[in-house]
């Protein structure tokens, strides 16, 4: 048996391997010739791109090249190389940069990060300084993406020394940049990072939404809980009683999705601290995150007859179902203040409990 084994190793092996060569030589000039035909159609040509993409053969690199700055041919090139693994694909990626503008610019940008190769990283520093404003915003999510030491350095360099404007270009590099530290299990070097976008008061709120739902993100069970609870507490805390509207309503957003029972300490420390009108978004939040741990105090300001919020938190009910709020509501419905019975009315009607149809 180990005679035959060594005979194919030494025959066979070698023809395979040779014949494999071939193959993918063959194709390769297949391609050539399609892409270099006057007369093949564009749609002909696109083809023989997703072709090469499927196969993903280092011999295809060379043909693929050649037309990556062709606007008509630079995205179905640059999805085949994409996939071919080895550094031929991003040299020649590489290679394309210096003469590339626009969106075909922007797509190589893009494919390099996508493919995550660290040697990209010195042929994509420079267009972090970009004037076009699109160009280095590709620039530092793909970096973000590679992720390796030289990239984050260049990208945490960059954003040290940029003015306001530029650094809101390179957020969401550093946002990639976090995303790549948590899917290492890193979420402490992750919150970090979020924290330094967050902690830039200039930045637009717009960019900050992201870190505003990623600080919040590293505390809860798919990252392990590695950020200690009580402190992601007290920044909720903090951040909702001191943040301007549009930050104010980032982060209700960012905690909506976020149902782990960990933030609702926050939540509801939050609530004695803002006026009636927050107050009435923070109990519609309570009330589509349903935890059960905001119950009592939901429910005494549904029946503090001084609460400001009073209705909103009646309203806030129908997503913290007990025995004892479904009581209150069935009495306040039947009661004479309008508002309030209509209030209960409506969080009788989105209540989902055993047996209610029957208590009404």
């Amino acid at each position: 048996m180990q005679r035959l084994l060594l005979t194919w190793m030494v025959l066979i092996l070698p023809a395979l391997v040779w014949n494999t060569f071939a193959v993918a030589q063959d194709e390769a000039a297949q391609l050539a010739a399609v892409l270099q035909d006057p007369n093949a159609s564009l749609y002909a040509k696109t083809l023989a791109c997703k072709q090469a993409a499927q196969t993903a053969t280092q011999a295809s690199v060379p043909p693929l090249a050649a037309v990556l700055l062709d606007e008509s041919l630079s995205h179905p090139a640059r999805i085949a190389l994409q996939q071919i693994p080895g550094s031929e694909a991003t040299e020649a990626l590489c290679n394309a940069l210096p003469n590339a503008k626009d969106g075909v610019l922007i797509g190589i940008i893009g494919t390099l990060g996508e493919r995550r190769d660290p040697a990209a990283v010195s042929h994509l520093e420079p267009f972090l300084a970009d004037k076009e404003p699109q160009v280095a915003r590709a620039t530092a999510i793909s970096l973000g993406k590679i992720g390796s030491a030289d990239a984050l350095a260049a990208l945490q360099k960059q954003f040290d020394n940029a003015d306001i404007s530029q650094k809101a270009l390179l957020v969401d590099g550093l946002l990639a940049w976090a995303e790549h530290l948590i899917a290492d299990g890193k979420p402490r070097d992750a919150a970090a990072v979020y924290r330094q976008v967050f902690n830039q008061r200039d930045l637009p709120v717009t960019a900050r939404c992201g870190a505003i739902r990623g600080l919040l993100l590293v505390v809860g069970p798919a990252v392990g809980k590695e950020i200690p609870k009580e402190g992601a507490n007290k920044e909720l805390r903090e951040g909702l009683a001191q943040s301007e509207d549009g930050e104010f309503l980032a982060m209700l957003e960012a905690t909506r999705d976020l149902v782990s029972s960990d933030l609702t300490p926050g939540l509801l420390a939050a609530l004695p601290n803002l006026d009636a009108d927050r107050q009435a978004l923070l109990l519609d939040l309570l009330d589509c995150r349903g935890d059960a741990a905001a119950r009592p105090v939901v429910l005494a300001m549904a029946k503090g007859s001084d609460c400001a919020a009073q209705t909103a938190a009646i309203r806030a009910l129908a997503g913290l179902p007990d025995d004892e709020a479904v009581e209150f509501l069935l009495a306040t419905a039947t009661s004479e203040s309008n508002a309030n019975a209509m209030a209960a009315a409506d969080a009788l009607t989105r209540m989902k409990t055993p047996g209610l149809e029957r208590k009404i």
